[in-house]
């Protein structure tokens, strides 16, 4: 089976990479911006759409994609929705019917101090270009597929962590690493997020790949088995690695002074705020076993070993 990804460059794509190169009878087509012919099927984009990939495809991964919040030059523009449009316009090209595109949970907006759960009923309210644009991609895709051989899924994805995430939360794990003191909100007013651990990615994709009959143009959320706080995560990362770490807790009284300053307040919700999705619809569909958030921080330790 030729399985093609884009971005398999970036974090994602390469922990699933990685993955999929241990699954038999699989011939993974890489393809990138920038292609150094490091692997054997290794392509440019450029390749891609000029046809000099000689290789049908059986199902395109398509990851590649800018990761920032506000629009500079177009960028979130053609890196989003004008690639993605051009990756559809050829997929007949190469006898592909299968397309897995990777949004956001963004798309329903931001973290708050308000406990809500969005599914993939809820209405979209995205905030930053970022989430805009994969929106925009996300309604291109169910568009085309009404008059094409394609069928689809779009994954909407929250925080994701694992093995060479370069991100907030790998900067306040390496303080932990180090044993130095940090700020954790007292339980009373601990708020949830949900999480997404590349293993439990991966363990999807390979569910797409042996169960095609998924791919039936369906939305879906995914995340960790559970929605967990971010002190939770913390505390069970200090745990984990038996650093000796001061918890610092900011208490009610504390946190509600810091909504009195606009530059604090924006910082606590975005690192503390509430942001949960509802992945029943992913549990219903899924026959692999996902992770909770504590075993996908145990795998994120023992890759890091």
């Amino acid at each position: 089976m030729n399985i093609a990804i884009t971005g398999s460059n970036g974090f994602i794509g390469k922990n699933l990479v990685t993955f999929l190169s241990g699954v038999k009878d699989l011939n993974l087509i890489l393809i990138n911006r920038n292609s150094d012919k490091n692997f054997s099927h290794e392509y440019s984009f450029e390749d891609l759409f000029n046809h000099n990939i000689d290789i049908d495809i059986d199902i395109f991964i398509h990851l590649a994609s800018p990761n920032f919040d506000n629009e500079k030059n177009e960028e979130l523009k053609n890196g989003i929705y004008n690639l993605t449009k051009k990756i559809l316009d050829i997929l007949k090209d190469y006898n592909c019917e299968k397309f897995i595109f990777f949004s956001t949970a963004k798309v329903y907006g931001e973290a708050s101090i308000k406990s809500i759960s969005y599914d993939e009923n809820s209405l979209p309210s995205p905030k930053t270009d970022y989430a805009k644009i994969k929106l925009e991609t996300e309604n291109l895709i169910l568009k085309r597929s009404e008059n094409s051989r394609h069928s689809f899924i779009i994954y909407r994805l929250p925080f994701v962590y694992g093995s060479g995430m370069n991100s907030n939360l790998s900067k306040i794990f390496k303080i932990i690493e180090k044993s130095f003191p940090i700020l954790i909100l007292d339980r009373s007013i601990d708020m949830k997020k949900s999480f997404l651990s590349v293993s439990n990615i991966n363990e999807i994709i390979r569910m797409n790949i042996e169960n095609k009959n998924l791919f039936s143009n369906m939305i879906i959320n995914i995340s960790d088995t559970d929605s967990v706080s971010l002190s939770d995560i913390l505390k069970s990362y200090k745990f984990k690695l038996n650093s000796k770490s001061i918890f610092i807790k900011i208490n009610r009284t504390t946190f509600k002074l810091f909504q009195y300053i606009p530059f604090f307040n924006k910082l606590m919700i975005k690192i503390y705020g509430s942001f949960e999705i509802d992945n029943s619809k992913m549990k219903t569909l899924s026959s692999c076993k996902l992770l909770s958030s504590s075993e996908g921080l145990d795998e994120y330790l023992k890759n890091k070993i």
